[in-house]
């Protein structure tokens, strides 16, 4: 039995460092490039499998050097692959990441391939009902249903015993409405995840001067019982 099932992104990500962005219309020698896996589920489920968890990754991937890569990758590492469907014809999600030094900032340009949405069979059917933990991210999108089928299917999951995380990301100041989706979702998950506001590029001086702040204090209250009380820091001015 697999302890951890995950759906969602699988991106063959190339990585470019640059000593600074350059000029438009121009060249420059990179300074380093490498080919990874990446991915919000399927990060997490290379990192669970590092820490010796059984993961599993259900998905459809293409056929193409992009697809063999993120399979070749996903064994690599320990997360087991029977229950991916790999497609031919198809173009995979890719990314190119152009990173920084001098600014320490990355850029991602990214093109999420052409790849049919996910349809659970029978086998990954089983395979969730007897996960753990089941991960899944916003990958999956042009084929989602509403928020409300979402967190009724998280209720499901939850009451047959496998633990739920509702992730939270990014906490916008003055949008997020934090303690209304923990009303909403606390009685139904085991955690309740937040990601701060990653400021890049040349927008982060316009939010934290729209915010008039950068950070944020958390503290959600619930039947005089206090679950969150945290201070996030959104950057530097």
């Amino acid at each position: 039995m697999r302890e951890i099932v995950g759906i969602g992104a699988c991106v063959f990500d190339t990585l470019i460092s640059l000593p600074h962005y350059p000029k438009e219309d121009t060249k420059m020698r990179a300074t380093g490039s490498k080919a990874a896996g990446g991915g919000p589920t399927a990060t997490g489920l290379v990192a669970a499998a590092k820490l010796g968890e059984a993961a599993a990754y259900l998905g459809v991937l293409s056929s193409d050097s992009g697809g063999s890569f993120l399979k070749g990758d996903f064994e690599k590492y320990g997360v087991a692959t029977d229950l991916i469907e790999v497609k031919s014809g198809y173009r995979s999600f890719a990314s190119v990441l152009w990173l920084c030094a001098d600014t320490t900032t990355r850029t991602c340009v990214f093109d999420k391939g052409n790849l049919p949405p996910l349809e659970l069979n029978e086998k990954q059917i089983e395979a969730i009902k007897n996960a753990e933990l089941l991960m899944v991210d916003g990958n999956e999108m042009d084929a989602a249903v509403s928020i409300e089928r979402r967190i009724a299917a998280m209720k499901k999951i939850y009451d047959a015993g496998i633990r739920t995380v509702c992730f939270v990301s990014p906490v916008f100041p003055g949008i997020t409405d934090l303690e209304a989706i923990f009303e909403r979702v606390h009685n139904q998950c085991d955690l309740f995840w937040l990601e701060n506001l990653n400021l890049r590029g040349g927008f982060k001086k316009t939010i934290i001067i729209s915010t008039g702040t950068n950070c944020l204090y958390i503290s959600i209250t619930i039947d005089r019982k206090t679950y969150i009380s945290e201070l996030i820091f959104f950057g530097k001015n």
